[in-house]
């Protein structure tokens, strides 16, 4: 994976205002507070990985827990077999997935944005600044 500062991105598509064409860029953005925005940008897919989602989740279930194993235990069994069960799970699961795929990337810091998993900018969760970014270094580039 090619790193780059905050200030510079590549940019791989024909730009348009927001309107990424010809090619379909996937953006991942990792990070661990609270996202102030979520963007929608057509021709990109953009998938938001809360890096800490896995361990908030199982901080406010373990507040559940009755205090003995097995209580607890009882508790885990009916609670996992529950609709609301099954999707907290899963949001666990998809939580790590995502810690996972940050490693399997080679991200060195947070927030981070990554491109097309090939480029990746750092110090920022806004998509429409790193797009800029990747749409101006690729530029250069020329």
């Amino acid at each position: 994976m090619r790193f780059l500062p905050p200030c510079l991105l590549v940019f791989i598509a024909v730009c348009s205002g927001n309107t990424y064409a010809y090619i379909t860029l996937n953006v991942d953005v990792f990070y661990v507070d609270e996202l102030s925005q979520r963007h929608e940008v057509k021709g990109v897919m953009i998938k938001y990985h809360d890096l800490l989602k896995a361990k908030k989740i199982q901080n406010s279930l373990s507040l559940k827990l009755p205090n003995t194993l097995d209580d607890a235990s009882s508790f885990m069994s009916k609670f996992a077999s529950t609709a609301d069960g099954k999707q907290i799970i899963q949001n666990i699961v998809s939580g790590y997935q995502s810690v996972g795929k940050s490693f399997s990337l080679g991200i060195r810091e947070l927030p981070a944005i990554v491109i097309n998993e090939q480029y990746v900018v750092y110090g920022t969760t806004d998509v429409l600044v790193a797009l800029d970014f990747f749409k101006k270094f690729k530029g250069a580039e020329k």
